[in-house]
């Protein structure tokens, strides 16, 4: 007697599970893809190239823009020969108006200091707190420092108090340098021109705050200002956007 074979037929809920750990795989290489994505995208940028003016106007990212310590239009800060021009006699600064973050990566080229201080300013609970490189609030402040004998170092402060020194010694030219920081949790990470000059642990402020730029009794010139995730960050993001799609999916 000859016996009919049946082709077998996945059940349609073993099919559907197969087919959604198939589909797994290409959605973990997206979401991995747009970390990487974001982890290179800019949450703020600003080149400041255009006309020159007392106010700032729109960042050349179209979004965000630039709230004055000394208010819109003051003569504190202006743009200059396609640069943010600081200069003051006192404190004063720019803060992202209407923006905060816990985590990210500051990067900033100082063009020109000219004696005294300048620096960053982030989780900052307000945005004076942000344009105030001498808050006694909780934030945390990166200060470039000359003085009139010529000795130059970086520091790394918190509510106006002194953290960690970086000391580069006298002669050296900040006129083309790159600042960064990362900072992320407790960790504060501070690089010029690509060389790590402070790296600690400090739990102080870890909550999203306002970030700024910022000079006292001295003249300082800045360009190419960007905030970008860090990446753990930009992991999240990828990874909410792989259970989105598998969420749809199922």
């Amino acid at each position: 007697m000859l016996h009919q074979i049946r082709p077998s037929i996945a059940r349609p809920e073993t099919l559907g599970s197969s087919i959604r750990n198939l589909l797994a795989v290409p959605f973990a290489a997206l979401a991995l893809g747009f970390a990487s994505s974001a982890s290179a995208s800019f949450l703020v940028q600003d080149d400041f190239n255009r006309p020159n003016s007392q106010t700032l106007g729109v960042m050349s990212d179209g979004v965000h823009s630039w709230s004055e310590s000394g208010g819109e239009g003051g003569a504190n800060a202006r743009i200059n020969s396609n640069l943010l021009r600081l200069y003051d006699a006192g404190n004063h600064g720019v803060a992202v108006a209407g923006f905060t973050v816990a985590d990210a990566i500051i990067s900033v080229d100082l063009a020109e200091l000219t004696r005294n201080r300048a620096g960053v300013t982030y989780r900052a609970p307000s945005e004076g707190d942000a344009y105030n490189l001498f808050s006694a609030t909780n934030t945390y402040q990166v200060v470039i420092r000359q003085n009139w004998a010529g000795t130059e170092d970086i520091e790394l402060r918190y509510a106006n108090t002194q953290l960690a020194t970086y000391d580069f010694g006298p002669g050296v030219d900040f006129e083309t340098g790159t600042l960064r920081i990362e900072f992320e949790g407790d960790r504060h990470q501070v690089f010029y021109n690509d060389t790590s000059v402070i790296d600690m642990i400090h739990a102080g402020n870890m909550s999203a705050g306002y970030i700024g730029i910022a000079a006292a009794t001295s003249q300082s010139r800045w360009d190419n200002f960007t905030v970008i995730p860090e990446p753990a960050s930009a992991a999240l993001v990828g990874l909410g956007a792989l259970l989105a799609l598998r969420r749809r999916r199922n």
